[in-house]
């Protein structure tokens, strides 16, 4: 039988828990996390089944990461991310943890754009892109130090595209 979100202690008949779980882990909203430590911690019925639910998860590590993505839209490289991810979130609401928890960037692609890089007309790009063609590139939001990236803007008349260009930063 297959795992699914009802078997989360609480989920039945707390709406903020559903909502937290929701919200929360959201890809736009995961490193914000702290703003949810102070009612996590309150003593309310909610923070006591926000708890459980913690420690359901950590102990029987039941969802995977597509059943995971499925209710957050976040996605985690492996188990063993997500489960230390939310092990890291019970220690900063529940624990010693003082900093809230940064999550991983990402999935296994973050965000693949297809730029043509040239002007129009096939004349192709100048000075440090010439030659480049079409480019696929990864721009990953959540480790910004790892890729030097610019960004190219036209005006309108010239006819060249806008363009985007990460490339990895040397190793230090």
């Amino acid at each position: 039988m297959r795992w699914t979100v009802w078997e989360i202690p609480g989920w039945h008949e707390d709406e903020r828990l559903r909502e937290f779980y929701k919200n929360a882990f959201h890809p736009e909203l995961i490193d914000d996390i702290a703003v949810y430590r102070e009612s996590a911690r309150d003593g309310s019925p909610h923070a006591g089944r926000l708890r459980a639910s913690l420690e359901y998860l950590l102990d029987e590590r039941p969802a995977s990461t597509r059943e995971w993505r499925s209710l957050t839209r976040y996605s985690f490289q492996s188990e063993e991310e997500l489960y230390g991810f939310l092990a890291d979130v019970r220690a900063y609401f529940y624990g010693e943890r003082v900093e809230p928890p940064i999550a991983p960037a990402p999935g296994p692609l973050r965000l693949l754009l297809r730029r043509e890089v040239g002007a129009a007309g096939g004349t192709g790009p100048r000075g440090p892109d010439a030659g480049l063609g079409p480019e696929a590139v990864v721009l990953n939001r959540f480790l910004p130090d790892v890729y030097n990236c610019r960004t190219t803007v036209s005006s309108p008349d010239t006819g060249v595209p806008h363009g985007f260009d990460a490339r990895p930063l040397a190793p230090q």
